[in-house]
């Protein structure tokens, strides 16, 4: 346990004093600030009106709009209606014990549309900025703050650089988005509270940047980049053609271009799918996975060499790091369950959580509460403690899979929210399950890592519907 907390009092301190806070912000070369409603609704999402049902005994729908919101009965819980496919959900990292939050939101524009790998086409679209309340006990619904609007193409991936540079006078944060083309574009986030008072707008009034041209573009010829990760002003890429690269995002901000850290060629057998640090203080080593299933450890001390952990049979495996338990991992099997495997020289590894044979799509840790929240093709989102009362990781399986937060269910044109058991999903024989309407699936699932809303969860997937929790 001193140990645990040793960690986050480093890990607090290394958000709180960095380097990035004093990054500039380029107004007239990057975005500006446009009012025309015509010239806004190209880059919105699509009018996706759903009918939602929050409780079993729910007789009537409700119907949502475009950007609606509506509370879950009885639970600290918040549905959003973003209006196109989640693809991507991360919080902005704060230094400040504040309990104003931010959360951005990316994907397609609408629930219906599919797009190919390489897709450069020139796509309106929108990362949307939910600010919300994150203290424990909440009343006030989320707002949506700003939209970032963008001719960038479709957003697979973003994430916000865990060095906070959060700052009402300033910015909001640094963010990597991956797009569709496989370019991974810097965006640096002016904070809507800012964009406000230099315009002289009102609180309630939702900001429309659009942006102009990224801080910078980051991709080598011939590449595809397919997932990213932050670990403190380090960026991680892996790519479609099995190759790792590693930029130094901090040294790329003073010298005003992009700087190359390593490139690691050949890492695996078929492209890089899923990529994550071991731990946000040890910038040496990184886990990746492939789309064969192998599970690779490298250390960027000597990054030509690599070591397989495991393989699991599945072309998607998900990866997380364990906070302060430098060789543990979480990662998600063929069998949907999210697995614990405590260290890189053994294969043995523990089930998690189980999803009801679902494929599970996303894996994130808390490193405050060290649990670990998982989701699924199967509309199930779980969470899990990952130690024992000694703050020891788990080492023994036992019958205990999880916390089911909830699971999304399409019937008769209606999403419904259910508060399901592992004993429900364990006992589930109806197979044909298995075919479920891939809309109810989940892509995303976040922990907020800040300090004061640490218990909040973001998840959401295909049907555009966002879920924020409070994890008890």
């Amino acid at each position: 346990m001193k140990k645990w907390k040793l960690f986050l009092e480093e890990y607090k301190d290394l958000v709180k004093d960095n380097e990035l806070i004093n990054t500039p912000l380029y107004e007239q070369e990057e975005w500006e600030l446009i009012a025309s409603k015509t010239e806004i609704e190209a880059y919105l999402s699509s009018e996706n009106a759903v009918q939602i049902s929050l409780s079993p005994n729910q007789k009537n729908s409700l119907a949502m709009k475009r950007f609606d919101v509506i509370k879950v009965p009885n639970q600290n819980a918040f549905v959003i209606n973003t209006g196109g496919s989640i693809w991507a959900v991360d919080f902005v990292p704060r230094r400040d014990k504040e309990n104003i939050q931010y959360l951005a939101i990316g994907g397609y524009k609408s629930t219906d549309e599919q797009h190919l790998l390489g897709d450069d086409s020139n796509y309106h679209s929108l990362i949307q900025i939910w600010r919300y309340d994150g203290s424990p006990k909440v009343s006030t619904p989320p707002k949506l703050d700003m939209c970032v609007l963008h001719e960038f193409g479709i957003i697979t991936e973003l994430k916000w650089c865990p060095l906070s540079s959060c700052d009402e006078e300033g910015k909001l944060g640094i963010l990597a988005v991956v797009i569709g083309d496989g370019s991974v574009y810097i965006l640096v986030i002016p904070h809507p509270n800012r964009v406000r008072q230099q315009r002289g707008l009102e609180e309630d009034n939702v900001i429309y940047l659009i942006i102009k041209k990224p801080r910078f573009v980051l991709k080598l010829p011939k590449t595809y980049n397919l997932c990213l990760s932050w670990c403190q002003g380090l960026l991680a890429c892996g790519t479609l053609e099995g190759t790792i690269v590693v930029w130094d995002i901090s040294s790329s901000l003073r010298a005003q271009q992009p700087v190359l850290l390593a490139h690691i060629p050949e890492v695996g057998k078929a492209g890089i799918h899923s990529i994550c640090w071991t731990s946000p203080l040890d910038r040496h080593f990184l886990l990746s996975t492939d789309m064969m299933g192998f599970v690779y450890v490298h250390d960027l001390r000597d990054p030509f060499l690599k070591h397989e952990v495991t393989r699991t049979r599945s072309m998607h495996v998900p990866l997380s790091g364990v906070g302060y338990h430098p060789e543990g991992f979480l990662y998600g099997d063929s069998e949907g369950n999210c697995r614990l495997n405590a260290t890189f020289h053994s294969k043995k590894s523990i089930p998690m959580t189980y999803s009801g044979y679902g494929h599970i799509w996303s894996i994130d840790f808390c490193h405050f509460c060290q649990k670990v929240a998982s989701v699924s093709s199967t509309g199930i989102a779980v969470t899990r403690c990952c130690v024992d009362t000694t703050g020891k990781l788990i080492k023994n399986k036992n019958n205990r899979m999880g916390d089911v937060l909830y699971q999304l269910r399409y019937d008769n044109k209606i999403f419904h929210y259910l508060k399901t058991t592992q004993a429900d999903l364990s006992s589930a024989k109806d197979y044909q399950n298995t075919l479920i309407d891939p809309v109810v699936s989940l892509n995303k699932i976040v922990w907020n890592p800040n300090e004061a809303a640490h218990k909040w969860v973001a998840s959401g997937g295909k049907a555009g519907l966002c879920r924020l929790d409070i994890v008890k």
